[in-house]
């Protein structure tokens, strides 16, 4: 059974959280209010997860104070929970490489789907774990659906969160994880990590300009190509790995 440590102020919060939990089948080791309590219940036991809440009235520093001092301790995945969150906070919030965030208020199912997310996202899987090679399984609008991989046109990082564009799909899918731990499961050569907010799918290259990869994202001739940025520093490394004939 997964261990998950909950830093959290409000005692209403707390409760419905910590219930939540353990009804999806988790064991909550605490419900740490300050940064005291939670390093104490870190140093006295492994845990594999841990949700906190960015505000903590009383305690000798806040959410984000509580993870750099847990994360000396133990590397685990964060998952962070506010009402708001002011731009100076927001990067130091950043600075932790959280694995998921939450906004208030939020349903106990949006709780679940995020921990699970976020736990089986850090257990290294082999190959004979993986029952639909080549494919994704992401959840959306109330239901898991399969996307082949190879129907991802590209991968795009958004704050906490990874928007999916597939190809002849006209909204992108929203991912409730940060393009970090979306990478790994994008395991087809064509995948290419452009920047650290783009992977990009190189069949659906449909051009290339100076400063953008230009990418296809339907099979309707009056749809336009997609730009994407391509980051000074890494044009070089990309166009040695293009198949490029030169004109004289």
């Amino acid at each position: 059974m997964q261990t998950i440590l909950l830093v959290e102020d409000d005692a209403l919060a707390a409760e419905m959280m910590a219930s939540t939990l353990r009804e999806a089948g988790y064991a909550v080791a605490d419900v740490a209010r300050t940064l005291a309590k939670a390093l104490t219940v870190v140093r006295q036991q492994p845990v594999d997860l841990a949700i906190l809440d960015v505000e903590l009235h009383g305690s000798a520093g806040d959410g984000v104070a509580v993870a750099q001092a847990i994360l000396e301790h133990q590397t685990i995945p964060l998952i962070y929970v506010t009402g708001h969150t002011d731009a100076v906070t927001l990067r130091r919030v950043r600075s932790t490489q959280p694995a998921a965030f939450l906004s208030k208020p939020f349903h106990p199912v949006d709780l679940t789907m995020q921990v699970a997310l976020v736990l089986q996202a850090s257990v290294p899987r082999t190959p004979a774990e993986n029952l639909l090679p080549g494919c994704l399984l992401v959840f959306n609008n109330g239901q898991w659906i399969n996307i082949r991989q190879s129907e991802v046109v590209y991968a795009q990082a958004d704050g906490n969160y990874t928007k999916l564009f597939v190809f002849n799909r006209p909204k992108p899918l929203m991912v409730t994880n940060n393009l970090k731990n979306v990478v790994p499961q994008l395991t087809l050569p064509v995948f290419y990590h452009l920047s650290r907010s783009h992977v990009v799918n190189l069949h659906y290259l449909a051009g290339l300009k100076e400063t953008q990869l230009l990418l296809t994202l339907s099979d309707n001739p009056r749809t336009d190509s997609q730009p994407v940025q391509i980051p000074a520093e890494a044009r070089a490394a990309l166009i040695r790995r293009l198949p490029l004939v030169q004109s004289r």
